[in-house]
């Protein structure tokens, strides 16, 4: 939660530094939730997300640059958060940005997926 929190309009953590940090994790569960995120628990008691339509796989390709392209799902994917499979690019920017996710300067289809 507290990696998805800035995301998210969730609250400021509350603290004065020497008690842990507790994010309210009720702003980022709906995105866990469309994701299909699968919660476990660490041997310390931390809550871990699982978002295994996310991972990457070894059908990943390479890039001209060497680098590891991940493959993704991208219509199912897009499904996952509520929006057909061919929603264009102006359609996802909005729906990232409603999340309070940052945009900016991406212009085309391609840059928000």
């Amino acid at each position: 939660a507290e990696q998805l929190a800035p995301f998210c309009d969730a609250p400021p953590p509350g603290g004065d530094g020497d008690e842990q940090l507790h994010v309210d994790e009720s702003s980022v569960l709906p995105i866990v939730s469309k994701l299909y995120g699968v919660p476990s628990v660490t041997d310390d008691g931390n809550i871990v997300y699982t978002f295994s339509e996310l991972q990457t796989s070894a059908q990943a390709s390479t890039a001209s640059s060497g680098m590891v392209v991940p493959r993704i799902n991208e219509p199912r994917l897009l499904q996952q958060i509520g929006l057909p499979p061919n929603a264009p690019g102006k359609d996802i920017k909005r729906f990232l940005e409603r999340g309070g996710i940052d945009t900016r300067g991406c212009t085309e289809r391609k840059d928000v997926i």
